[in-house]
């Protein structure tokens, strides 16, 4: 039996790309290897997080979009470290330009 945190990462990573459709409570237990009890008291502290959705016609399962948030302002912070580079890069270039005459 895994951990809570092992459990909340796995779940995490079982519901990465179902955000549409969401999944069955038996179906993420299933995918992670739990039982339907350790599943869902890890998806109640999910959802008491804001990490998780609990879609009400369906009753399916879904990240939230927190984790959305969370992934797009990793994707910003990289974009500007890669901005970062791409300048230094070019002062480099640029100073060895003129070192080669």
């Amino acid at each position: 039996m895994a951990s809570s945190t092992i459990r909340a990462l796995r779940i995490h990573t079982v519901l990465t790309g179902k955000s549409l459709q969401g999944m069955s409570l038996k179906d993420i237990a299933a995918s992670i290897g739990e039982s339907n009890v350790n599943a869902h008291r890890t998806l109640a502290d999910m959802i008491d997080e804001g990490m998780v959705v609990q879609f009400e016609h369906s009753k399916y399962y879904a990240l939230s979009t927190a984790c959305v948030a969370i992934a797009t302002a990793h994707s910003l912070e990289m974009r500007q470290a890669q901005e970062r580079i791409d300048g230094m890069s070019q002062r480099v270039n640029a100073h060895a330009h003129q070192l080669l005459g």
